[in-house]
């Protein structure tokens, strides 16, 4: 059963929301990088940044919420649909590789949610970064642009 999309023409928003996570793996605190963006069906999201492992440590961490609009919520769920995520058979690699940065995506309409596969099968690996980065299209310029600055603030640990 393919998911129905609402017209880019409604004013409601379509029933999307996702949850992604990415890590750039185990590596030494000051090197540890990792991001959380929550988005409900409302375009209502939050993004979360980490630097290093202490979650305690406020100036090493942030949280910025913002407000996607309808027609960009619309047109990324339009992208969902034309990427075959409702529709694939999603499938991990066999064998995982060892090490590494991961990325972990949940995508939700309606009743269906799918799990992207963090190693997906070779087949599938540019479908995989392709909804990843339509799904990137959701999180606003002037987040983004916080986003920049803050790491950049930061710079690159000695």
């Amino acid at each position: 059963m393919k998911p129905q999309s609402i017209g880019p023409t409604d004013s409601a928003y379509p029933d999307l929301a996702l949850e992604w996570s990415s890590n750039n793996g185990s590596v030494p605190p000051p090197y540890r990088r990792s991001t959380e963006v929550v988005i409900d069906a409302k375009g209502r999201g939050r993004v979360s940044r980490l630097l290093g492992y202490d979650r305690t440590d406020a100036a090493q961490r942030y949280a910025i919420e913002f407000t996607t609009s309808a027609a960009v919520m619309h047109a990324v769920a339009a992208a969902m649909d034309s990427l075959g995520v409702f529709t694939t058979r999603w499938r991990e690699r066999p064998e995982a590789p060892v090490g590494g940065s991961t990325t972990a995506v949940k995508i939700s309409r309606g009743e269906i949610t799918v799990r992207l596969p963090i190693h997906a099968i070779e087949a599938q690996c540019a479908a995989v970064a392709a909804i990843i980065a339509a799904l990137r299209e959701l999180i606003p310029a002037e987040t983004q642009a916080f986003v920049t600055t803050w790491e950049a603030a930061r710079g690159e640990p000695d």
